[in-house]
């Protein structure tokens, strides 16, 4: 062997390129599900008290948002296959904040229901489809012993911790924090 050759370092070692992955879909797992997922009972919260706009209509485009978003989701692998995972995922991130700024900014009823289809591309893009998905290039011989879910369960436990600290970024949206 000389200093050229390409040594492979074990997925179960913690020099494994793939654990920084793990990391990053952690990060974005905090940040799709904080806003696009946990958030939406804040919308309709701070919409409602802001507009005065029935619960109701507001929480209809809150199950448009999931509706679209689910259906987004199914073509995720598909997504990732043409433009690879990092794309994806920014492209997820950047769709992601960009609607919860302007969900700050709706005027009118209908612009919530706009808003709310970009933040289910958004999500599509942050989900738990992209995750897997990503996650099972990193870790792909290791996957069928048991290396992927071990990964993924420490990384959504951590997530649902993290939670509490990312209300006060609400502000950045328009909202007041909580």
């Amino acid at each position: 062997m000389d200093a050229s050759s390409d040594t492979a370092i074990s997925e179960t070692s913690i020099r494994y390129d793939g654990w920084r992955i793990v990391a990053v879909c952690f990060l974005v797992a905090i940040f799709g599900w904080c806003f696009g997922f946990y958030g939406q009972s804040v919308y309709v919260a701070e919409l409602h008290r802001l507009h005065g706009w029935p619960s109701s209509l507001i929480s209809s485009g809150t199950t448009f948002f999931y509706l679209l978003g689910a259906l987004l989701v199914v073509f995720v692998s598909e997504a990732i296959r043409m433009f690879g995972p990092r794309n994806c995922l920014l492209a997820g991130v950047v769709t992601m904040a960009a609607a919860v700024v302007l969900i700050g900014q709706v005027k009118e009823l209908w612009q919530l229901y706009a808003v709310d289809a970009v933040l289910a591309f958004g999500w599509a893009g942050t989900s738990l489809g992209v995750i897997t998905n990503t996650l099972g290039l990193w870790f792909d011989k290791k996957a069928r012993h048991g290396d992927q879910p071990r990964a993924e369960r420490r990384e959504f436990w951590r997530h649902s911790r993290a939670f509490r600290y990312w209300l006060p970024a609400s502000d950045v949206s328009g909202f007041p924090s909580l």
